[in-house]
């Protein structure tokens, strides 16, 4: 598998965590921002800002989503950014999955595979 299908997931989590930041620095991480909502103030430590951002990013794009870090109720901006995010990942992550289907399709191994599933799913 080529590198580049290990490093576009964490090249687009970077991506969108520092966005992320960006959209709560614009505001100065004030009331209304998810920074201010999840304790992120001017003097926490610039590696746990993005630890946080990142956190953020792979679990919206894996659509995970697990609700601690998430846009303010009054961040219309962060809100239409949570949505193009979801839908950006949710591309990359089937051009990922599709071209990897592409390279093994033709694989004697996976046609192999693919039979031994087809074998116990139908029974014969």
């Amino acid at each position: 598998m080529p590198l580049t299908h290990h490093l576009l997931p964490q090249l687009i989590g970077h991506c969108i965590a520092c966005g992320w930041y960006f959209l709560a620095e614009l505001d100065g991480l004030a009331p209304g921002t998810w920074a201010y909502d999840c304790d992120v103030r001017p003097e926490t430590p610039l590696g746990t800002k993005y630890i946080i951002s990142l956190y953020f990013a792979f679990t919206t794009v894996t659509t995970i989503g697990y609700g601690d870090v998430r846009p303010a109720v009054h961040g219309t901006g962060e809100m239409v950014y949570v949505i193009l995010c979801t839908f950006a990942g949710n591309a990359a992550f089937a051009v990922i999955i599709s071209r990897m289907v592409s390279t093994n399709r033709t694989s004697k191994s996976f046609t192999l595979k693919i039979n031994a599933v087809v074998r116990v799913v139908c029974g014969s």
